[in-house]
């Protein structure tokens, strides 16, 4: 991260980095993992900070904005581009966008958990998201709705516990039936309240991700850039990265986004 962060400054880039709802001075709080609104707004919140700090100091900026993340970073990328060109284009407009290997179709992705009979190294964070939307959206269910024992009473101790890598193991039969037939109605509302791959970007998009990627799954992507050129979007590109994981296509994605927005300098 600050490798990136070091890069990027060092060639002429401000870097606006938000920490997110509940870490830094928000701590307190739990942080809502995932959440593509209050992903979004956090970082608008910190672009509009970063402009104010740099008229304090008299810093001469070009007006141009580049978004860039990876993984949830990639998920809010775009998310707040979405919500820079849909509700802040009066504020700041989207030079060019380079999200990298984000969980932008969240309904897709729970069908895809859900129905596994694969091991999962993910669960655990996959129990984060589902901790959050089940908070944030009011729908307060108790964890053994969701998990089977001994693992719910486990997560109820510690949310970051250990789990196990089958999905059918980990998540009750109610809860996963819920899903994959679409009578749980608050839960599916929730993760279509995130499912952020079918709109229309204006900005230059790039869509990178890894095609072995097993942690966030590479038809993320896909299925962004397959949905967002249905609907007129003539800027997006689709850039795999041949054979990486989730963890081994970073770096490449560091430097390819940053050859990719330079090219808009």
């Amino acid at each position: 991260m600050w490798s990136a962060v070091s890069v990027l400054a060092s060639t002429g880039y401000l870097v606006s980095a938000p920490d997110y709802i509940g870490y830094g001075a928000s701590k307190a709080v739990p942080h809502p993992y995932e959440h593509a609104a209050s992903l979004a707004s956090a970082s608008l919140d910190m672009l509009r900070a970063a402009r104010e700090f740099a008229a304090k100091e008299k810093l001469v900026l070009n007006q141009k904005n580049f978004l860039l993340g990876y993984s949830e970073g990639g998920f809010a990328t775009l998310a707040l581009h979405k919500l820079l060109e849909e509700k802040a284009a009066t504020e700041f407009s989207v030079t060019a966008s380079a999200p990298g290997a984000g969980a932008y179709h969240k309904s897709a992705f729970a069908d895809y958990i859900l129905q596994s009979d694969k091991p999962l190294s993910f669960l655990s964070t996959y129990v984060w998201v589902l901790d959050t939307y089940n908070r944030v959206y009011g729908i307060n269910r108790p964890l053994p709705f969701y998990y089977n024992q001994p693992w719910a009473a486990q997560l109820q101790a510690n949310p970051f516990g250990e789990v196990p890598d089958q999905a059918k193991e980990l998540f009750t039969a109610t809860f996963r039936q819920g899903i994959l037939s679409k009578t749980d109605q608050p839960m599916t509302a929730a993760f279509r309240a995130n499912d952020i791959h079918d709109w229309q970007p204006k900005a230059p998009l790039a869509l990178f991700h890894g095609t072995a990627d097993d942690y966030v799954p590479f038809f993320n992507s896909e299925d962004a850039y397959k949905a967002m050129r249905a609907r007129g979007a003539t800027q997006v590109e689709l850039r795999p990265i041949q054979g990486g994981n989730h963890f081994s296509s970073a770096t490449t994605y560091t430097l390819q986004a940053f050859a990719f927005i330079s090219q808009y300098y």
